[in-house]
């Protein structure tokens, strides 16, 4: 898991988006950017449905797939899916940089270099009897390879 504490945060109300949701309006949000290395990335929270979501797609290096996708339940995974053509590109995310997103004891944080992103995902109750936290999951993409986990 990459160590993610040098980053600089930055203000996670400038990259946050809601989504609509039919009867439950807040319940899923996320944050959305773009990095350096030319993927799209966003970080989705359903408080209500209670679930999350890591995803970056684009040139992610050492693989061949151009999708990387990661939740707290379940480990980082490379995917191909259909190019996002004609979407407009979020707001970079400026190198050397993190946005950490957190609702409800879901947090995902994503942090970029150049060539590198990183997205980690994990579930804190807050409770004490939390006895049994899961294993944060994500994935790093570049600069030479990429991983999840």
């Amino acid at each position: 898991m990459p160590d993610l504490d040098r980053y600089t945060t930055v203000n996670t109300d400038d990259y946050w988006v809601a989504i609509p949701t039919s009867g439950y309006n807040g319940a899923v949000s996320s944050v959305q950017f773009s990095t350096p290395a030319g993927q799209d990335c966003s970080v989705v929270i359903n408080i209500r449905g209670m679930w999350d979501t890591a995803t970056c797609t684009g040139p992610i290096p050492g693989v061949d797939q151009n999708t990387a996708t990661a939740s707290y339940m379940e480990a980082g995974k490379f995917t191909d899916s259909a190019s996002a053509t004609g979407q407009a590109k979020s707001k970079l995310l400026p190198a050397g940089s993190k946005v950490v997103f957190t609702r409800s004891g879901w947090t995902g944080t994503c942090a970029v270099d150049k060539a590198m992103t990183a997205c980690v995902l994990s579930f804190d109750s807050g409770r004490p009897d939390n006895s049994t936290p899961r294993t944060p999951h994500g994935f790093v993409l570049g600069p030479e390879n990429s991983s999840t986990f």
